[in-house]
């Protein structure tokens, strides 16, 4: 008696498995380029951040791009299969539960808190927030990694 050895996955598994990796390193890219510049220019970084979040119109755009962004990150992780997709369903849902009410919802508080948070004079080093800037590109790339390594 001979025996069959049959393959139990189906065929859309992989599928899954690439989008997430797919999702994550562009959530590496992503990133690694807005915290990038916090290394180099962090006094044009801030000023760019600060006219972002002027007004409560591009506030709300601002939450729109984190939502997509987590809807995104969701819908990758939905099947929860691997590490990296329940991550990502897991930080995904995190930035719905901020990002909705924060930014879209009552985008004044969240420009009080942005405000309230970003340096007062910009003429100096702001070597913390450099450090900053480095610590996100680190993050970034490791993040950018785990997507690799999952292709």
């Amino acid at each position: 008696m001979e025996h069959i050895a049959v393959k139990c996955e189906p065929e859309s598994w992989n599928a899954t498995v690439s989008f997430a990796a797919i999702v994550a390193i562009f959530l590496g890219a992503l990133i690694i380029c807005t915290r990038g510049p916090l290394i180099l220019f962090p006094a044009y970084t801030f000023r760019w951040f600060g006219t972002v979040i002027k007004t409560q119109a591009r506030t709300r755009v601002l939450g729109t791009v984190v939502t997509m962004i987590a809807l995104l990150m969701v819908w990758a992780g939905m099947s929860q299969r691997a590490g990296l997709e329940a991550v990502l369903f897991v930080f995904g849902i995190f930035m719905l539960v901020i990002a909705v009410p924060g930014l879209l919802l009552f985008p004044s508080i969240y420009m009080n808190l942005a405000n309230s948070l970003m340096p007062d004079d910009l003429s100096g080093t702001l070597f913390g927030w450099r450090l900053l800037g480095l610590l996100g590109v680190i993050i970034g790339v490791a993040i950018m990694m785990v997507g690799v390594n999952a292709l």
